[in-house]
């Protein structure tokens, strides 16, 4: 993919030997990188930001820009595809990873692009960057909790690096190679998120290690055909291209998210990866060529703010309002702060089955329940509450409305007693109660039916609160034409 790569040089006896060439530092390729790998460390040691040259960075930050976001698993050419569609040679091998938030700036016949590109999901952590995190004499349940709280804090730095990126990016790019069934969760984590949006997707199937044409092939047909709903159409490539020779490859349109196309590239310098890959670059770059940029993109401003804004998604408060600040590090670079005179603490976290984030914002946690329409026309909403907290009179409250437009889309809100908080000399073994806020969100309901915007019944016991509407069906519509 790359000068700096593992080269493999395998014998026809079977036998393998590799070279290791000399590694590059990513820090010095993209014009700048902001080492987010971790929510916790903006109390601590920060969110360091390195540049490639200062003064052409702020002088490009002024530039209206198209904005290209990457985004993958570990390991599968996110940066390697920044780098061939921006034209721009930086290191791009399997042993150079990027690192936290990364961004490139491009210019295609004065036109501006800036691509972020993110450390891969799924990276591997490494736990004892320092070896004072933990005493040398620590026990067995002490280690457990500090293993614990790294992976929370690295499925929540990521969340939080995805979130940003797909919020910001004009064009969104997921990487992926053989589709495996984490690419598979990521993909439909990302559709159910923005699929239906205005942003266009393209999902890019990397086959980098894939060097005969009809292996790709097959791969296709495997992992697109098998796996999306798709329709091909000829991929429209420049004159230039299309002279040498390249006329026959493909895009595959998405039927389900109109949005979201595939293209697919192979390994570099392969007779597949010949045939494959210049066709995407060339598309991708006319692309980008013909959006028209609206505003400039100060990624530090930008990403100050929208940490402010988001803040409290991730870290319990308590009710306390935190700054997230720019300030000088050691060495003179900038770096992201939030100032505080302890440790900062995540909040609890959930995630749903393609490894979306569902315990966000003041919510704690997300609530069992069941969502079930009877054939007698009533909807039954179950679910399980212990101890809702009461208000000043004694009376326990619930709250629900229904958000109608294309569907009928309940919302529910509750909050549980707060427990009470061990003695200073008390021994928590356990404690992991139910309580604070909660907020469900069921399935909408299809247009279809008509559901009563207030409760037919309601009732409490034993924890559980169960509660049912009214439903009708929509009366059919029938029209005559005259012919």
């Amino acid at each position: 993919m790359s000068d700096n790569k593992i080269n493999f040089d395998c014998l026809d006896s079977g036998s393998c030997s590799f070279v290791l060439d000399r590694e590059v530092s990513a820090y010095a390729e993209y014009d700048a990188v902001i080492n987010i790998d971790s929510i916790l460390a903006l109390g601590s040691s920060g969110w360091e930001v390195t540049f490639k040259d200062r003064a052409d960075f702020e002088r490009k930050a002024k530039k209206d820009t198209i904005i290209i976001g990457v985004a993958g698993m570990y390991n599968k050419g996110k940066t390697w595809f920044v780098n061939n569609v921006a034209s721009k040679n930086f290191s791009a091998g399997f042993h150079v990873h990027t690192s936290g938030l990364s961004m490139k700036y491009a210019e295609y016949e004065n036109k501006a692009a800036s691509y972020l590109d993110s450390a891969g999901f799924e990276t591997p952590i490494t736990f004892f960057n320092n070896r004072e995190e933990l005493p040398a004499n620590a026990t067995s349940e002490e280690i457990t909790s500090f293993h614990q709280i790294k992976i929370k804090d690295r499925h929540l730095t990521e969340h939080f690096l995805q979130s940003f990126i797909f919020e910001k990016a004009d064009i969104i790019v997921i990487v992926v190679g053989h589709l495996s069934f984490s690419d598979q969760k990521l993909i439909n984590k990302i559709l159910s998120q923005r699929g239906k949006s205005n942003k266009e997707i393209f999902i890019l199937h990397n086959y980098f290690e894939i060097h005969e044409i009809k292996h790709v092939n097959e791969l296709i047909e495997r992992d697109i055909y098998g796996s999306f709903d798709v329709k091909v159409v000829p991929l429209e490539i420049s004159k230039e291209l299309s002279e040498k020779g390249y006329y026959h490859q493909e895009i595959y349109l998405n039927k389900q998210f109109h949005n979201v196309r595939h293209l697919v590239t192979a390994s570099e310098g392969s007779p597949a990866g010949d045939y494959f890959n210049p066709p995407v670059f060339d598309f991708f770059r006319a692309l980008v060529q013909s959006k028209s940029p609206t505003e400039s993109f100060d990624i530090l401003g930008v990403l100050q703010n929208y940490t402010q804004a988001n803040f409290d998604k991730y870290v319990d408060t308590n009710g306390k309002e935190y700054k997230i600040k720019l300030e000088q590090a050691p060495n003179g670079n900038p770096s992201f702060r939030c100032r505080t005179s302890g440790a900062l603490k995540l909040k609890p976290i959930s995630f749903d089955v393609n490894g979306a984030l569902v315990k966000t914002g003041d919510y704690s946690y997300q609530a069992d329940y069941d969502f079930i329409l009877s054939s007698n026309h009533l909807l039954h909403f179950i679910v399980d509450l212990p101890n809702i907290k009461r208000d000043s009179n004694g009376k326990r409250i619930v709250s629900y409305k229904w958000e109608k437009s294309e569907k009928s889309c309940l919302v529910f809100d509750a909050e549980l007693e707060d427990i009470k908080s061990p003695e200073p000399k008390d021994i928590v073994i356990v404690q992991n109660r139910r309580r604070g806020k909660v907020q469900i969100t069921p399935p909408c309901l299809d247009n279809y039916y008509e559901v009563a915007e207030r409760h037919d019944t309601v009732s409490y016991e034993n924890g559980t609160l169960s509660m049912t509407f009214r439903v009708s069906r929509k009366k059919e519509q029938k029209y005559d034409i005259e012919l």
